[in-house]
């Protein structure tokens, strides 16, 4: 009996996690800036959702670049495949250049 009741309970959990993801999933082409727009989360939430996919954010959190460098830094990355629109791409550089100046 105790295993039905944590079926059951992990069960309701799982439809509450679904639930909740419906309710902040805003269709398969959001993209981050869009869900998180106006907070000062948008580089930080690109940085981690985008270049983590690559490599370990050590290596950004261990760089100090102008705003000129971080972007050509990005857009190099952009050029090997690293999924960002203009948009995204602008975010970032500017998250980028504030938070890992010299």
């Amino acid at each position: 009996m105790v295993t039905r009741r944590w079926l059951r309970i992990g069960l309701v959990g799982l439809v509450v996690v679904l639930a909740l993801s419906g309710v902040a999933c805003t269709g398969g082409d959001a993209t981050v800036e869009e869900t998180k727009a106006g907070t000062a989360l948008d580089g930080q939430a690109l940085l981690e959702a985008r270049c983590v996919e690559c490599h370990g954010l050590d290596r950004t959190t261990g760089a100090s670049k102008s705003a000129a460098e971080w972007q050509e830094t990005v857009e190099r990355m952009v050029s090997k495949g690293a999924q960002l629109s203009p948009a995204e791409v602008e975010t970032l550089v500017a998250y980028l250049a504030e938070t890992y100046a010299p």
